[in-house]
Parts: C-alpha cells; sequence; structure tokens
C-alpha cells in the first residue's frame, strides 16, 4: 500500500504545451523583422526585397514565464508566380505551418490595398479553424495618424479580410519597434477563447435567452425547435444543436 501511495504521489502533472504561432503574409510585409522584434534575435535573413525568407524557421520565445513557439514563413504566392521548386517548397511549408499552429498572426501593409492574395491567405487560416490575430505593420508611413484613419483602416481590412472579420487588429511599426510587444497580450486572449469551454447548462441557457428574444424562423409552416445545445470540441470552440 506504501509503495502504491508513493507511486500515485510521484505521477507529474503534463506540462503545458507552448502556444505555436505561426506568422503569414505577402512577401515584403515585415514577417521576419516582426519575428526579430518577438526574438530578440536576428534567427532571419531580413532585407528589403520580396520573397527573401525560403523556409520556416522556429524560434521558443519565454514571456513572464510562458513558452511560445514563433514559426516564420515564405509568403503564400499565386499559383502563376510559383515557378520553381524552391518557392512551390515555400508555399507548401506555409500551409503545413498554418495547419500545425494555434495562432496564425496575419500581417498585411496598411499602406497597400488587401489583394485577392491576402484574401485566399484569409481563406486558408479560415478553413484549418485556426484563431487569427491581423497586425497591420507599416504604420509609421501613415501620415494621418487620427483615430478616425485608424478606424477607417480597421474597417477596410475587416471588410476585405471577411474571412476573418472576427480577429482582433494590433497596428504596428516593426522598423520603428512600436507596439509590437502588446501582441503577447492579445495572443494569450485569442488562445483563452480558442481553448475555451463551455458547460452544457450555461450554453442551454443562452439558447434559451436568444429565442425568448428572437422567435425561430418557420419552414411550411412548423416552426424551429432547438431541443438543447452542446460543446463537442474545442480549439476552435464547437457548438452542436440538436434541433427537430
Amino acid at each position: 500500500l506504501d509503495e502504491i501511495a508513493n507511486a500515485s504521489g510521484s505521477e507529474k502533472v503534463p506540462e503545458k504545451e507552448p502556444i505555436k504561432i505561426c506568422i503569414v503574409g505577402k512577401p515584403n510585409v515585415g514577417k521576419s523583422s516582426f519575428l526579430n522584434c518577438l526574438t530578440g534575435e536576428n534567427r532571419a535573413i531580413v532585407t528589403p526585397v520580396p520573397g527573401t525568407t525560403r523556409d520556416c524557421i522556429d524560434s521558443k520565445v519565454t514571456v513572464h514565464g510562458e513558452d511560445f513557439i514563433l514559426v516564420d514563413t515564405a509568403g503564400l504566392r499565386r499559383k502563376s508566380k510559383v515557378s520553381t521548386n524552391i518557392e512551390r517548397f515555400a508555399t507548401t511549408r506555409t500551409i503545413a505551418a498554418i495547419e500545425k499552429s494555434d495562432i496564425v498572426v496575419f500581417m498585411v501593409d496598411i499602406n497597400e490595398e488587401i489583394t485577392d492574395q491576402d484574401q485566399k491567405i484569409a481563406n486558408v487560416v479560415k478553413r484549418r479553424n485556426k484563431a487569427s490575430i491581423i497586425v497591420g505593420n507599416k504604420w509609421d508611413l501613415v501620415e494621418d495618424k487620427s483615430s478616425t484613419k485608424m478606424n477607417s483602416i480597421e474597417e477596410y481590412i475587416l471588410t476585405k479580410l471577411h474571412f476573418i472579420n472576427y480577429s482582433k487588429i494590433l497596428f504596428t511599426s516593426v522598423t520603428e519597434r512600436k507596439n509590437t510587444a502588446k501582441i503577447w497580450e492579445i495572443i494569450k486572449e485569442v488562445y483563452k477563447n480558442y481553448e475555451q469551454r463551455v458547460s452544457t447548462s450555461k450554453l442551454n441557457k443562452t439558447i434559451e435567452d436568444i429565442v425568448l428574444a428572437t422567435s425561430p424562423p418557420t419552414k411550411k409552416g412548423k416552426s424551429l425547435k432547438i431541443y438543447y445545445a452542446t460543446q463537442a470540441n474545442n480549439k476552435p470552440p464547437e457548438i452542436v444543436l440538436f434541433v427537430n
């Protein structure tokens, strides 16, 4: 009995796995520079030439005692532009990095228009069911820095990137290292929502309140009835409704 008690008492609590963060975006939006800001090291070659980063570089970072894994990737390109084996490899690695990450940091240049390529990246993030944060980089190049202008840019980004318009937005200037450190608090907040579990009783109380406030739709004279709801999974939270 003593041996059993000692054995059970010696069991270790599983260590919390680091949050995996993938940095994606078109070439030359500042992904590698942003990674360097977060790690404090020159782990990737940074030049103004689009498409310099050819491979993924994983970096482990500890912030206030908590570990994170940062994955920097080469920018996704249009298929017509993927003309070499190296570029095909980079595109494949980018998608693979998105798949293995918990949170995708989607970087855009706020001085340029959101393109169909940005939307395709956002669609990949959405279809992989990943939590996401949008980083609007190169704020230092914006002449009008009023809150009105910032709100206008934010509305434009969320409208264009409607696939992930639930994302938090952070405006940064990577070259001036401004606002970059705020990403950690946002990451923790987003991850908390990403792995959240809600009790069945709380879910059903919420559904009940919604139904009382707004009657469900009807079809062929019959009303929709929601019997109950339950959470089937997390990362991201998946809610299942049982109905007639």
